[in-house]
């Protein structure tokens, strides 16, 4: 399983147009083959910090959504809102489960 995380800190009076290209991007990703979960937050001490969730079966799977046009196009209508460098890391976990038992 690949998982992705990413911050971003969006401007102000940019922020309705970063939820709305944030709930597009998510509706089409969760469409495609190898995605588990895609997710936007907010941070809740920062209102213009989108936090995103990502997890894919496989790295397969991440390239074609990379590669995917409404990945290219999200991209695109959420740079003017970008503040600063998105920051994005890339993890791999071999092995996972819930933390607590029931």
């Amino acid at each position: 399983m690949i998982i992705i995380t990413a911050r971003a800190s969006v401007r102000p009076d940019q922020r309705d147009a970063a939820i709305s290209a944030a709930h597009e991007m998510r509706k089409l990703t969760l469409d495609e083959p190898g995605c588990i979960d895609y997710r936007f937050w907010n941070a809740t001490d920062a209102p213009d910090v989108f936090l995103v969730l990502e997890q894919w079966e496989g790295q397969t799977a991440l390239d074609i959504h990379l590669a995917a046009p409404h990945t290219t196009a999200f991209l695109t209508d959420i740079a003017p809102a970008v503040e600063e460098a998105i920051e994005v890391t890339r993890f791999e976990v071999s092995n996972h489960g819930p933390l607590f038992e029931p």
